[in-house]
């Protein structure tokens, strides 16, 4: 089976929500992507770092639960259900002067992968998003900004 290799572009705001899939990659997916990798940042391995108007809104209009856990600590690496062990652990945020940022983290389940969210907020106080979905061995921002690179991600919702 192939898989075609996708970016997925979520634009985020108070009282809105626009996925937008494949045919439009040179919008502002695109550009958040060229900005990560052209962009020095702030590395930061504290959850206490997350951005909380962010996670409120994944929370609101995604119905996603950003709850993660600190790097070195335990999380829940698998699909069974441990009560009151989050699923996913906290690689690295990385934040800059620019205001385009991001968060790292594993995600356990089923398999386990990393997730990106590479984030803009606006003055507006809407966030331009980009998920991306990468192999478990994206550790460090090179790893990373290697991996978009070479388009080594796939779409997460």
């Amino acid at each position: 089976m192939k898989y075609q290799k996708v970016i997925l572009i979520l634009i985020i705001g108070f009282s809105f929500v626009k996925l937008s899939l494949g045919q439009h990659l040179k919008d502002v997916g695109i550009e958040l992507s060229d900005d990560l990798l052209n962009r020095e940042y702030n590395i930061f391995n504290s959850t206490k770092e997350i951005d909380k108007q962010l996670v409120r809104l994944l929370k609101k209009e995604k119905k996603m639960e950003l709850i993660l856990v600190n790097p070195g600590e335990e999380f829940n690496k698998t699909d069974v259900i441990i009560r009151g062990l989050p699923n996913k652990r906290l690689i690295m945020i990385g934040k800059n002067l620019d205001n385009v940022n991001f968060i790292l983290y594993e995600n356990g389940g089923n398999a386990l992968y990393n997730v990106c969210f590479i984030y803009k907020r606006t003055k507006k106080n809407h966030y331009n998003i980009v998920a991306l979905r990468l192999s478990n061995d994206i550790n460090s921002l090179e790893k990373l900004k290697d991996a978009i690179r070479v388009k080594k991600f796939i779409a997460s919702k």
